[in-house]
């Protein structure tokens, strides 16, 4: 689980990891996976994973509940998506000196990820190659 142990680099709160990332580097491709929780029970995620015992699976909830923790706790306050979403853009913005563009994919752009959705994603070959 990604949340279980903070590193130096990761963004905590009073030693508690509030944004997790993870990355799965096989068959010359990389899987990146971020996330900050907003509210909520973060040893569920324990629920969905592979543990070889129930025992494990339960010392791995409680190593979660103590090593991370949620924005809702961090701050007092409960955040929606989108605001939480938009307090991210507006400090991209701030701290680079970046815009972001809002806008709908084109017809081009949605053919293309149609096309690769028959033909690629919704494989077996693909999604259950690592």
């Amino acid at each position: 689980v990604c949340f279980q142990t903070p590193s130096n680099y990761e963004i905590t709160w009073k030693g508690k990891k509030l944004i997790g990332s993870a990355q799965a580097r096989k068959l010359g491709g990389v899987l990146q996976h971020g996330s900050l929780p907003l509210c909520g029970d973060l040893s569920r995620i324990t629920l969905v994973l592979s543990y070889p015992t129930q025992s494990e699976r339960e010392i791995a909830a409680q190593k979660t509940l103590a090593q991370a923790t949620t924005l809702e706790v961090a701050t007092g306050k409960i955040f929606t998506w989108d605001e939480a979403a938009e307090a991210i853009i507006r400090s991209f913005t701030t701290e680079f000196g970046i815009s972001f563009i809002h806008s709908q994919p084109t017809r081009e752009e949605i053919e293309i990820a149609n096309d690769l959705v028959q033909t690629k994603y919704a494989s077996d070959s693909w999604n259950f190659r690592i």
